[in-house]
């Protein structure tokens, strides 16, 4: 076909114009005719999301079940446990301190300075019974009781020692002290009642016939 010169003046006219700047990558990337959306990939955070939420769940969960347990321990009656007095214990390194020992010694008429009754409360807290007597002016005795803790350094949770309607905090700065008088003017029934209580158990413990 030959191009008459109004043809070729056109063609001409087209070839000084600007170029076209667009690119195939420009139409590849901009236009969704070949399919070019990439696969979406699911943010982190909603897993760190949904790891937190398992983390708080497991949390409430077990604070919940911790705190309906102490309740219970709270409020049930304490196990009753009956202390009896076989022989005097012979090992009690871990028991009242020899010094404070010592003090009793001079203190009373008479101090048994072995302990009378051991009983172990838990796998970590053991207490030692000891009791001494002073003679009154009109001879009769008021005999003094005496408790010790051992484990007190390895035992984080605090634990309880209550006795005549007073309850006290079990440290190691008062592991050891008194825990009751009884007075011969005053009673006949050599029976000592107290309850020790720890996060694990609640135990009232009762030594029969203290009138060593």
């Amino acid at each position: 076909m030959k191009l008459n010169k109004k043809h070729k003046q056109f063609i001409k006219k087209l070839k000084q114009q600007s170029p076209c700047t667009i690119t195939p990558e420009d139409i590849y990337k901009n236009t969704d005719f070949f399919n070019n959306k990439q696969p979406e990939s699911k943010p982190s955070y909603k897993l760190a999301f949904m790891v937190s939420l398992v983390l708080v769940f497991i949390s409430l969960t077990l604070t919940t079940i911790l705190s309906i347990q102490n309740h219970n321990l709270k409020t049930k009656e304490p196990e009753k446990v009956y202390i009896y007095k076989e022989s005097f214990i012979i090992d009690d390194t871990q028991g009242m301190p020899k010094e404070e020992k010592d003090k009793l010694t001079l203190y009373l008429s008479d101090f048994n300075a072995n302990a009378v009754a051991s009983y172990v409360h838990n796998k970590d807290v053991l207490f030692y019974l000891y009791y001494g007597y002073n003679i009154n002016s009109d001879n009769s005795k008021t005999y003094y009781y005496y408790y010790a803790f051992s484990g007190i350094d390895d035992y984080i949770p605090p634990f309880y020692l209550s006795i005549n309607n007073a309850t006290l905090t079990i440290t190691s700065d008062n592991r050891y002290g008194l825990l009751t008088t009884l007075n011969t003017k005053e009673t006949s029934d050599f029976t000592i009642n107290f309850i020790v209580e720890t996060d694990d158990r609640k135990c009232e413990y009762v030594l029969k016939n203290c009138d060593f």
